[in-house]
């Protein structure tokens, strides 16, 4: 690690602002959201799981998850 720097990053958003511009960026994010809030219990974790892992991510994040 001889001559090599070292720094920290620390990053500060608002989350519902984010989120906000990427459901209004991609329909496929928005539709997944309005899927995620009509789910009722773990179900649509369980289907997430057969999601591309994009998708899981997406809807973790959405979920507040």
């Amino acid at each position: 690690m001889q001559d090599k720097l070292e720094f920290g990053l620390k990053v500060l958003w608002d989350r519902d602002e984010i989120v906000r511009a990427i459901e209004q960026e991609d329909e496929d994010i928005h539709r997944l959201k309005t899927e995620i809030s009509s789910q009722k219990g773990s179900t649509y974790f369980a289907r997430g799981c057969d999601a591309p892992p994009d998708r899981r991510r997406a809807a973790a994040a959405l979920s507040g998850a």
